[in-house]
């Protein structure tokens, strides 16, 4: 069942003792999963509501044969990368013969799991365009907004489609357009990054964090794509370099945001993210990209090559 229809079908009443959650859209999977715990609403939750990651699968199945202590139920969640046979296999065996008492729920990110006896599944793919737009109208609405159909499918595909980013984009423009009724273009544009912009800002948080595991997912993603290598490093370098003015500038965050033509935020997260580089190491990173740059003009790099290289090494710096 799609997470739309679940999520108004879901009540209290009709509540199954295990729900796979599945899907490529991360929004959906945390909207079913907040909507199953709002609806199991367990008593006493320090005894018994627990939640596991990947790594503590049988910790998970183990908590699935305890029973609930002044509650009706107890409710078990675990986040996995994917489920592997071993642990589909011994979901299938605990299904046979379930705990009553214990609700079980597995979300699994994008990779789709084959079908469980006695467990629900609740698929959160991206939607289609056509329904993300609808929603934005919609959404909009509820709070006294208008927006064209034009527009609002603009404010989707500058989000990728992705529901999560459409979502904030939205509550962004109502905070925006307190005092206005209607959503305008220029306010669109201003407030919501392109998709590649946002994903590139990403990047460079996350290499900044030396957070290796969400890079190279941001990294497959241009690949899956087949996002320009040079368009990324354009993006990289603008991003690298206004960490190092940013870095060396006494001037203010509006002085600084006036000069290069950027919002006061971009200059103030610039600078928070520049203090954890010597100015040294950063004309090293703006080095790095120059040469990347340089080698694809100079025929000297293959596209392919060249952007793993380069956030390797900027990683490494």
């Amino acid at each position: 069942m799609k997470f739309i229809e679940f999520s108004k079908n879901l009540n209290k009443e009709k509540l199954q003792l295990g729900y796979l959650i599945q899907g490529d859209d991360s929004y959906f999977r945390k909207k079913a999963v907040d909507r199953i715990i709002a609806t199991v609403n367990v008593d006493n939750k320090e005894l018994n509501f627990s939640t596991f990651d990947d790594s503590k699968k049988e910790d998970f199945l183990m908590s699935l044969n305890s029973y609930p202590l002044m509650s009706d139920f107890r409710l078990s969640i675990i986040e996995v990368d994917k489920t592997d046979e071993v642990f589909h296999g011994k979901l299938k065996k605990y299904f046979a013969d379930p705990n009553p008492t214990c609700i079980a729920v597995v979300v699994n990110s994008a990779e789709i799991s084959k079908d469980i006896d006695g467990m629900f599944t609740v698929e959160c793919k991206k939607e289609t365009l056509g329904m993300l737009a609808k929603w934005v109208e919609v959404t909009f609405k509820k709070e006294g907004k208008t927006i064209t159909s034009v527009l609002a499918n603009q404010l989707v595909e500058r989000c990728s489609m992705d529901m999560l980013r459409i979502s904030q984009g939205v509550d962004m423009l109502v905070c925006y357009n307190k005092d206005k009724t209607e959503i305008t273009s220029e306010s669109v544009h201003e407030l919501i990054p392109a998709y590649l912009e946002a994903e590139v800002f990403d990047l460079v948080n996350m290499i900044v964090e030396k957070n290796q595991q969400r890079t190279m997912e941001l990294y497959a993603s241009f690949k899956a794509q087949k996002v320009e290598t040079t368009k990324v490093l354009a993006l990289l370098y603008g991003n690298y370099r206004r960490m190092f003015l940013a870095s060396v500038s006494t001037a203010s965050e509006e002085e600084l945001a006036t000069a290069l033509k950027v919002k006061p935020f971009a200059i103030k997260k610039a600078r928070s993210l520049g203090k954890k580089y010597t100015k040294v190491r950063l004309k090293n990173c703006l080095e790095i990209i120059s040469k990347a740059e340089f080698g694809i003009k100079s025929g000297k790099i293959s596209q392919e090559e060249v952007l793993l290289t380069t956030i390797l090494l900027l990683l490494e710096n």
